[in-house]
């Protein structure tokens, strides 16, 4: 069996974000449509790829003082591909999924 390939993605992100504060506190999300212009490693391989990606996020803030806060999120992002394999592709397959998990720590910026 061959080692799944090394993937590089470039892509389009178009996405939304809300905040809602009470006090010190405040949470917030956002979700984000990848629009995929290439996915060197795996769309090379196959004659025909149909490939799509998906992003969301959502964490917790404390502010510290009056301009910055500590900021602790997650995010998931996925990256879907719809593949017809042709009878002269090297591979087979129908589909692949990519997930990819993150938590952040960070300090931010208030105004």
């Amino acid at each position: 069996t061959e080692p799944a390939p090394g993937v590089d993605y470039r892509f389009v992100r178009v996405a939304g974000s809300a905040r809602y504060a009470s006090g010190p506190y405040a949470v917030f999300g956002g979700a984000a449509l990848l629009h995929l212009l290439a996915a060197d490693g795996v769309a090379e391989r196959f004659s025909e790829v149909g490939m799509s990606g998906v992003e969301l996020g959502a964490g917790v803030a404390r502010r510290v003082d009056r301009r910055f806060e500590i900021r602790f999120g997650a995010n998931y992002r996925r990256f879907n591909y719809a593949i017809t394999s042709q009878p002269t592709d090297l591979y087979r397959a129908t589909g692949a999924v990519d997930q990819l998990f993150g938590v952040t720590l960070g300090v931010g910026f208030v105004h």
